[in-house]
């Protein structure tokens, strides 16, 4: 990080590694390592990434804004599939009812992906569920 970041790194952290990052950089494994250090040799940011930013890359290979895109993506790719449906016993869905349904899930696949990564840190395994049971927002609840 010194050698990235300079004076940015060490007038913050120090020459070397405190307790915190020692710790929290003991469970990378070799394939952690290779994701973080990728991640900060193609990073554009000035600043060195904090701890929980550093993580998120190890264990998921991807920043929060690109984990935000993907499930946006996701997301969207689910609306699509359903508006798309033909179904000529009920009327379809509306722009309004697609919008609000493509939200929801955005919300809830990177829900899941938070999920993923805790879970990750932890070392344990990841369960698929379903996005529309997990979404944090309390009018779908």
């Amino acid at each position: 990080m010194a050698e990235m970041f300079g004076h940015k790194w060490s007038s913050t952290m120090g020459e070397f590694p405190n307790k915190t990052w020692r710790e929290a950089c003991q469970q990378f494994g070799e394939n952690e390592w290779r994701n973080a250090i990728a991640m900060l040799k193609i990073s554009t940011d000035p600043w060195p990434p904090s701890l929980p930013e550093f993580r998120r890359w190890a264990f998921l290979g991807k920043t929060a804004l690109e984990s935000k895109e993907h499930a946006a993506r996701r997301a969207d790719e689910h609306v699509q599939k359903l508006v798309n449906r033909y179904n000529p016993n009920c009327a379809g869905m509306t722009n309004h009812e697609a919008d609000k349904l493509r939200d929801r899930l955005s919300r809830s696949f990177y829900v899941d992906e938070l999920d993923r990564e805790r879970n990750a840190a932890q070392g344990i395994e990841h369960q698929e569920r379903d996005p529309l049971r997990i979404c944090p927002d309390p009018e779908y609840r």
